[in-house]
């Protein structure tokens, strides 16, 4: 579950929200107003590309009245909060995993021959399953893959 950005409030402000606005539609003017140049300067068509500029400076304008009222940054991280993964993974429990998996695999081509022991089996799964639960990236990450599958 992902934490709170830095309210501790219930619902964001109306401030808050008229920030997070305006800083979504300075993305998608850059993006028309790029997009709406290029097509000008392609088709040779002086309407589009004014509009495009247009659009470009509107999208500069808006970017330069975030910073001013010092909102800029703190949306800039909401917004990059919402698609980064914040759990991270100190890479021992990933080790691990990765060694017990190739001992998996191992014993996995002893199947079916006189060295092959089921218990044994049985066991390196539950020590797989235990290194899952204990590194919250890990179970995220094959919680996806699950629900994929």
């Amino acid at each position: 579950m992902k934490q709170r950005l830095e309210s501790p409030r219930e619902f964001n402000t109306p401030a808050e929200m008229l920030a997070r606005a305006t800083f979504l539609a300075t993305l998608a003017m850059l993006a028309f107003g790029l997009l709406l140049t290029v097509a000008g300067v392609v088709a040779w068509q002086p309407h589009w590309l004014a509009g495009g500029l247009a659009a470009v400076g509107f999208a500069w304008a808006g970017r330069a009245w975030l910073r001013r009222r010092g909102e800029l940054e703190p949306v800039e991280r909401a917004f990059n909060g919402l698609f980064a993964d914040e759990r991270a993974t100190d890479g021992a429990p990933a080790a691990q995993l990765l060694s017990l998996l190739e001992r998996w695999e191992a014993m996995e081509e002893k199947r079916g021959t006189a060295e092959f022991d089921p218990w044994e089996l049985q066991a390196l799964r539950n020590e797989i399953r235990a290194v899952v639960a204990s590194d919250p990236a890990l179970e995220a990450l094959f919680m996806r893959l699950q629900r994929a599958a």
